[in-house]
């Protein structure tokens, strides 16, 4: 289309009135532009006979300071576009205290003045909602230990103090009266991360629908209400989440979704750490090393599955040749970074972010012994993840889950690790901007 039709423009001027009117205001000359230049960024959309854009994507980037009304600005322009359309709007925004505005000031008031009909819904991640299985682990094992039935504390994969203890005890009587929706943000005191990490996961760890307490879901039950929602909240970490697992994953598809990004001075960090990669040797040296530990004890506990003792050891083979290979490199990278580093510099960028044809070399090793890992445990999640549909399978399905989990922790770590190594390792095509590389 090449404009906004006539009702679509009076929807939007005619709800600008009334909102100016129940808050007895004067329209603002930057407001005003700010609604008509997002609404005829949004009018230049074409679309083609199966109601799909065609065409560049618009883009409309507004500046303007704290409290000049740039809230009420786009609600105003996208929601009934949106709706027009057919489209999500999604909201993100850089702070925890903006969504909190948003959700419990701007848009209560904008719907009370105006009388508009939209739904809203608040979306987080994965990792923001306590896990059902997790909580039920950490009940075992702090039962376990106050029973005696742990000789040594290093058995324990969770070793909680008596603080620790109470707390996840109270999180789930709360929950499972109703009283708290599993929501680490609505709990009434503050959570610690070390205490959090043991009570949630990621999407790797996580089993969906093959879980035995979906029905109890704390994060699925908050999903289910984005469905319903005309504008969805979020924040710029969910929204480069998403759109780095291709789009469509929690939040609904970038084909059918117009974003706005508020607080958007805060975007290009949040997109470097989802898009970018980066490994500390060291640690990632030591994280390796627990791990051969973590297989090695799944070992033991698999001595009855063939089939599943196979994937481990070849796990673990990929692991030990993996490790040899980091471990070789860590003092080449280390020399060349002494030799390299300005006086008082903490890191070396190469030039034009070409690494050398050395560099690349190694990074090429480096790549290939951690692309073999990665598809050894993805084999290794894949075969946990189909065992959990069989009532029958040998191992009792509680180890089930923590071996699952454990693999997913592990996956997603050397995920990382060999993104990393694989973007060192491949020249930027000729003509395309550089990468940045650095020590």
């Amino acid at each position: 289309m090449a404009e906004l039709s006539a009702e679509l423009k009076t929807a939007i001027q005619d709800g600008y009135r009334a909102f100016l009117k129940s808050r007895d205001l004067q329209p603002r000359t930057g407001q005003r532009q700010m609604i008509g230049a997002i609404a005829s960024a949004l009018g230049k959309v074409d679309i083609d006979e199966d109601g799909k854009r065609a065409g560049d994507v618009p883009l409309c980037v507004v500046e303007a300071g704290t409290g000049t009304g740039k809230t009420l600005g786009y609600l105003l322009a996208t929601l009934p576009i949106a709706k027009a359309f057919g489209k999500t709007v999604v909201v993100a925004t850089g702070t925890v205290s903006l969504q909190s505005q948003l959700l419990h000031k701007d848009i209560p008031e904008l719907i009370a003045a105006t009388g508009w009909h939209y739904r809203f819904a608040l979306a987080k991640g994965r990792g923001r909602y306590l896990c059902n299985v997790k909580l039920e682990q950490c009940l075992d094992a702090a039962g376990a230990r106050d029973a005696g039935m742990f000789l040594f504390e290093d058995e324990m994969p969770f070793n909680p103090d008596r603080n620790t203890v109470e707390l996840i005890k109270n999180l789930g009587t709360s929950l499972k009266a109703g009283e708290w929706d599993g929501d680490r943000d609505s709990w009434p005191e503050a959570i610690g991360e070390h205490n959090w990490r043991a009570l949630t996961v990621d999407r790797r760890q996580c089993t969906g629908h093959r879980c035995r307490k979906i029905h109890e879901c704390c994060f699925f039950r908050a999903r289910d209400a984005l469905e319903d929602a005309d504008c969805i909240i979020a924040n710029h970490d969910l929204v480069m989440a998403d759109l780095a697992l291709g789009g469509g994953a929690i939040l609904p598809a970038p084909e059918e979704t117009i974003y706005v990004f508020d607080e958007a001075h805060r975007l290009a960090d949040t997109t470097l750490r989802h898009f970018g990669a980066s490994v500390h040797l060291q640690g990632s040296v030591q994280w390796l090393e627990q791990m051969h530990k973590g297989l090695a004890m799944a070992l033991k506990g698999a001595s009855q599955e063939p089939g599943l003792r196979q994937l481990l050891e070849l796990s673990g083979g990929a692991l030990d040749e993996a490790l040899r290979e980091l471990r070789q490199a860590q003092p080449l990278f280390r020399a060349q970074l002494d030799e390299l580093l300005a006086p008082g510099a903490d890191h070396y960028r190469f030039p034009g972010g070409d690494v050398g044809d050395a560099n690349r070399q190694l990074a090429r090793q480096l790549a290939s012994v951690f692309s073999t890992l990665n598809s050894r445990l993805e084999a290794l999640s894949g075969d946990l993840e189909k065992a959990l549909e069989n009532p029958h399978h040998p191992l009792p399905r509680v180890d089930l889950e923590q071996l699952f989990q454990a693999a997913g922790n592990w996956l997603g770590r050397v995920e990382a690790i060999s993104d990393l190594w694989q973007q060192m390792a491949t020249a930027d095509p000729e003509g395309a901007p550089p990468r940045a590389r650095w020590l």
